[in-house]
C-alpha cells in the first residue's frame, strides 16, 4: 500500500509541476501538448486515489458518481474496468479485494 500512495503523492508533483509550466513557462504552440499531458497524470491521480479509497471499502465517491445519471454510471464503468485492470497488474495484498 505504500508503494501505491508513494506513487500518488509522485504523480500529484508532477501535476503541480506541469500546471505550474502551464502558466508560466510554456509557448502557445506547446500548450495543447502539455495540456494533454497535464490530463492524463490528473487521470491517473484519480485512478491511484480511487484504488485507495476502493481497497479500503470506501465506495462514496463512486456512488456519488453513479448517481448522477447516465454520464456518471458510464464514467464509473469506465472507473471500474480501469481500477480492474490496475489490480490485475500490481501486486499489493489489497489487489485481491479491489
Amino acid at each position: 500500500m505504500n508503494d501505491v500512495i508513494s506513487t500518488a503523492v509522485r504523480i500529484g508533483k508532477y501535476v503541480y509541476w506541469i500546471s505550474y509550466l502551464l502558466n508560466k513557462l510554456i509557448p502557445g504552440d506547446q500548450l495543447e501538448t502539455v495540456h494533454v499531458e497535464r490530463q492524463r497524470a490528473q487521470a491517473a491521480y484519480d485512478l491511484i486515489d480511487y484504488y485507495n479509497h476502493f481497497s479500503k471499502g470506501e465506495t462514496n465517491r463512486l456512488d456519488a458518481l453513479r448517481k448522477e445519471g447516465r454520464a456518471g454510471r458510464r464514467q464509473v464503468a469506465i472507473i471500474l474496468r480501469r481500477l480492474n485492470t490496475v489490480a490485475k497488474e500490481v501486486d499489493l495484498p489489497s489487489a485481491e479485494k479491489v
